[in-house]
């Protein structure tokens, strides 16, 4: 993690020190769709973004992203198995804010490179979990579940990838193939929460580092 935030750091300097910034700033909407994956967990995302580009090669973005997560995960027996567990839920929806810095720079004709650095974060840091939980025997079972604090879920990912550009000057409407890495944490209110007795986060996936493949629209 201290990794990934000093070389975006540098990257962030490098690029700020090498463009310069003029009053001409042009404002555009775009959308983009990513694909999360590591050894043990896959997620989903799709974000809507409002940017700021300052000049040709530099700019900012804000923007709202939402997250798919599965959680098809099988039961579990309490230790003195009188009890069987299982999640209600298979799959987790999450809405997230996030800030970026882009930069990006053609290198022939009307295709370039481009990187990219953003944080997010869940606006509303509470989320209700509920298990079902069945008495070995008994065919009846009923709800168990609270609401949990989730640590607004923050995430930081660095991304690099090539751009398309689709206007003739090589401004405004671009699409953009990448590659990203970073940290986020997909079940940050399950790796918080106590239930029945129950810690939820030993029966998650616990890695939360990220590779991430996004396809991007910006311009519009």
């Amino acid at each position: 993690m201290k990794r990934i935030i000093f070389c975006t750091l540098v990257l962030v300097m490098f690029f700020l020190n090498s463009v310069y910034l003029n009053a001409q700033i042009q404002k555009t909407l775009g959308m983009d769709g990513g694909f999360y994956f590591n050894s043990s967990n896959i997620a989903y995302h799709f974000s809507l973004t409002y940017s700021l580009q300052f000049n040709q090669y530099f700019g900012i973005s804000a923007g709202t992203m939402f997250l798919s997560v599965p959680l098809d995960i099988a039961g579990w027996s309490d230790s003195s198995r009188n009890s069987s567990y299982y999640f209600d839920e298979d799959n987790i929806k999450r809405f997230n804010l996030f800030f970026s810095t882009f930069y990006s720079r053609p290198l022939f004709q009307s295709t370039g490179v481009y990187t990219n650095w953003s944080v997010s974060f869940e606006p509303i840091p509470y989320e209700y979990i509920s298990l079902e939980k069945r008495m070995n025997n008994d065919i009846l079972s009923e709800n168990v579940g609270k609401y949990q604090f989730a640590g607004f879920s923050p995430g930081t990912f660095l991304e690099m990838g090539l751009v398309q550009y689709l206007n003739r000057d090589n401004n405004g409407l671009r699409l953009s193939l990448g590659f990203g890495y970073g940290w986020y944490d997909m079940y940050a209110g399950y790796n918080r929460a106590i239930i029945d007795g129950q810690r939820i986060s030993t029966y998650i996936p616990n890695n939360n580092l990220y590779k991430r493949i996004s396809l991007k629209l910006i311009g519009l």
